[in-house]
C-alpha cells in the first residue's frame, strides 16, 4: 500500500494535472477552498483491489479418531510436521486433553504445536533407544496390541 500526502499552503496553487483531478473527483468549489485557505489530500493506492477471497478453512473435528490418525502419522516425522502445522492453538489443547498431556494455555502455538509432535513421536524415539524394534511393526508381525506387549 503506497500512501502520498500532498499539502497545499494557503494561497498555493496545484498544478494543472492535479487541479482537474482533485476538481472531479472532490468538487470545484473544495479545491478552490482548498487552495484559498490550504488544505492536505492523502493518496492511498492498494493492490489488488478488491482483495482476494481467501478459500474457507475446513473445520477439523477434533476427537479421539483424529488423534488415533495423528499417532499413526507419527512414524512418518514430515507428515506428522505438516498435519500440526495445520492446527491452530486451541485445536492443539483439545488433542492434549484428549492424550491427557497438560499444555499450557498461554503458552504461543510454535511452542504448543513443537510438543504436540514430541508428545506424539515420544514412543517411537524411546522404543529406538532401549533398542526395541519398531512398535507399529512388532504388533504387525505377532498380530498383537502395544498393551498386550510388556516386558
Amino acid at each position: 500500500m503506497a500512501t502520498k500526502e500532498i499539502v497545499i499552503m494557503p494561497g498555493e496553487v496545484l498544478p494543472d494535472s492535479l487541479q482537474k483531478a482533485f476538481a472531479e473527483a472532490f468538487g470545484a468549489d473544495a479545491v478552490a477552498s482548498a487552495s484559498e485557505r490550504g488544505g492536505k489530500f492523502r493518496l492511498v493506492l492498494t493492490t489488488p483491489w478488491p482483495k482476494p477471497i481467501r478459500p474457507k478453512r475446513e473445520k477439523k473435528v477434533i476427537d479421539q479418531t483424529f488423534v488415533d490418525r495423528l499417532k499413526a502419522m507419527a512414524t512418518d516425522e514430515t507428515k506428522l510436521e505438516a498435519e500440526v502445522n495445520s492446527l491452530n492453538g486451541p485445536e492443539i489443547l483439545k488433542i492434549a486433553s484428549l492424550l491427557q498431556v497438560p499444555m499450557s494455555k498461554s503458552s504461543k502455538v510454535p511452542s504448543l504445536r513443537a510438543q504436540l509432535q514430541k508428545t506424539l513421536r515420544s514412543e517411537i524415539v524411546w522404543k529406538s533407544i532401549a533398542g526395541q524394534s519398531d512398535p507399529i511393526d512388532d504388533s504387525r508381525q505377532t498380530g498383537s496390541t502395544d498393551d498386550q506387549n510388556t516386558s
